[in-house]
């Protein structure tokens, strides 16, 4: 192991016995090593991390210490926007405090993935607490790299007793706390429903409705909705009149919004950012063709985009993902169409169910 330390040049550039009282030494790991599982012969970043009252305040002496931090994994790589920008932010403190104490990383990840909801910043500050847990990603970006993956799902692993089902958490909890029904406020579209594209067409459908190999948490599952490619900031369109009918967070599609189309027909978008909801509330009304909101990348997915989905609620109060692909041009207020884009759903939940079991070799229920 290569220390790096002020003694040899690479580590402060003063003594040790030097150092006010205040400062305490730590050694980390870099990053650089550790993202190539090279821990019994990693270097390390030797530096004092000053306490929460004794924070440097000169410029030139906070772009050291995000540097030091850098190094170590615990701040964002060069590249990212807030890279050495000589500012004592967020992820700055965040970093600071996984510096000084390797139980708060345990105490971080605990708590974040718990809720499943994360926005660009969460993936940085859980790209550190990983690198300082011992479960190495590399350089801090920022983004859900098949690194960052692995990491996730190896620290949810490793801990069972917390009960934290990443890799099979339930899609129909993003609107398990959000009252669903055929009854609805909204009173509009009474001369026709038809469904537009929740953003603009240059942007490509990235995933379809149905079954597919999830590109994070692994496996064959049913996608509920569609997703678009699209960068953050990206206006996105109400895709007809209605309200808001639910607008926070979520589990696994970080935050979302709901819109009440009226005639038990409500759309879902979801992986939007903290500022984004908090601009909107319930109840406020939506225009066809209207942006309401922008995309972001909260929740669990592997770059910003958006999630969209469309739900129909029965009579009976069961509600249904349908594919949004299928709607277009179609007056959802018909009764006939609603039942013709159910049971295709389920045709396809049924397709789903059948694919799972032959690459599990067992029989699926009910297909006997």
């Amino acid at each position: 192991m290569v220390l790096r330390t002020p003694e040899n040049g690479k580590g402060g550039g003063q003594n040790k016995n030097d150092i006010p009282p205040w400062l305490n030494w730590t050694l980390l790991p870099t990053y650089t090593d550790a993202a190539l599982g090279a821990a019994t012969n990693a270097s390390c970043v030797f530096f004092n991390v000053p306490t929460a009252d004794a924070l440097p305040t000169e410029k030139s002496e906070i772009i050291a210490l995000q540097q030091k931090l850098s190094d170590a994994g615990l701040y964002v790589a060069p590249g990212h926007s807030y890279h050495n920008d000589g500012v004592i932010g967020e992820i700055t403190q965040h970093g600071l405090k996984l510096a000084r104490n390797p139980q708060y990383a345990e105490e971080y990840l605990q708590k974040v993935l718990l809720q499943s909801e994360f926005d660009a910043q969460d993936m940085l500050k859980i790209q550190s607490a990983l690198n300082r847990a011992g479960y190495p990603i590399g350089p801090v970006d920022g983004k859900m790299t098949e690194q960052t993956r692995t990491a996730i799902l190896k620290y949810v692993e490793d801990r069972p007793e917390l009960k934290i089902d990443i890799a099979n958490a339930p899609r129909q909890e993003a609107r398990s706390n959000v009252d669903i029904s055929r009854t609805s406020s909204f009173d509009g579209n009474k001369d026709g429903l038809q469904l537009g594209r929740p953003v603009d067409e240059k942007f490509r459908e990235s995933s379809p409705f149905g079954p597919r190999d999830h590109p994070v948490r692994g496996g064959l599952q049913n996608h509920d909705g569609v997703d678009y490619a699209t960068p953050n900031n990206t206006p996105i369109l109400a895709p007809a009149d209605g309200k808001v009918h639910f607008a926070g967070p979520s589990t696994g599609y970080g935050n979302i919004i709901i819109l009440d189309h009226g005639h038990g027909v409500y759309t879902l978008h979801a992986h939007l950012d903290r500022a984004d909801i908090a601009a909107v509330q319930k109840g406020d009304a939506v225009h066809s063709g209207q942006q309401f909101t922008t995309t972001g990348s909260s929740g669990i997915g592997t770059g910003p985009h958006l999630h969209y989905e469309v739900l129909i609620a029965r009579e009976d109060g069961k509600v249904i993902n349908v594919d949004p692909n299928r709607t277009t041009g179609l007056d959802l207020r018909n009764a006939d169409v609603q039942r013709d884009l159910i049971a295709h759903s389920e045709s396809v939940a049924g397709t789903q169910i059948s694919k799972v079991a032959a690459l599990q070799n067992v029989t699926p229920p009910g297909l006997t």
